[in-house]
């Protein structure tokens, strides 16, 4: 082994193991933080996931099941041997018109315990065995055709805005006058 001379400067062997182990944990710990961020963040992610599907998983129940009520609720004519499904059927119910034998219809109204005035909605179902146009639905050997002619009923104690017309008004142009509703066999 040679001297070190002087003018002459090194490190020594000790010196350059030290400064490996500290570069050494320096970059293991730097490893293992950014393995714990990324891992938090992978399971943040995968929360966040699980949490959006369960979130859209339950909207789409929600949505299903007020689907599934809608499709349930419908007014049943057993004479006719039909059902009329729309949303709000479960509120109305119905009264068959036979005295004239060449036309006969339904007429809908809302129920006693939905409204105890303005229960006509002005609107029925007719029957018969030709088409009555685009908007006639057959079930069987009959087709129905909606039809009538609805108005603001004035003893509404709320007026034209009333509860009960706003009711009426859904129910004859977002249901049925919108072509919302499917008549099929009892």
């Amino acid at each position: 082994m040679s001297k070190i001379k002087k003018g002459e400067a090194g490190f020594s062997v000790v010196e350059v193991v030290l400064i490996l182990v500290v570069v050494a944990l320096v970059g293991v710990a730097g490893f293992m933080m950014y393995k714990n961020h990324n891992k938090a963040k992978d399971t943040a992610t995968k929360t966040s996931t699980s949490q959006t599907a369960k979130d859209t998983s339950k909207d789409a129940s929600k949505e299903d099941t007020a689907q599934k009520q809608a499709a349930e609720a419908a007014v049943v004519v057993p004479e006719w041997g039909i059902k009329i499904a729309f949303e709000d059927a479960d509120k109305v119910t119905y009264t068959v018109n036979t005295d004239d034998r060449n036309n006969p219809h339904i007429n809908l109204n809302l129920k006693d315990s939905v409204a105890s005035v303005c229960q006509s909605l002005g609107v029925g179902f007719s029957r018969s065995t030709t088409s009555a146009g685009e908007t006639s639905q057959k079930v069987g050997d009959y087709y129905y055709q909606l039809g009538g002619g609805p108005g603001v009923c004035d003893d509404d104690p709320g007026g034209a805005n009333g509860s009960i017309n706003q009711l009426r008004s859904k129910i004859i142009s977002k249901e049925l006058g919108a072509n919302k509703y499917t008549v099929s066999a009892q």
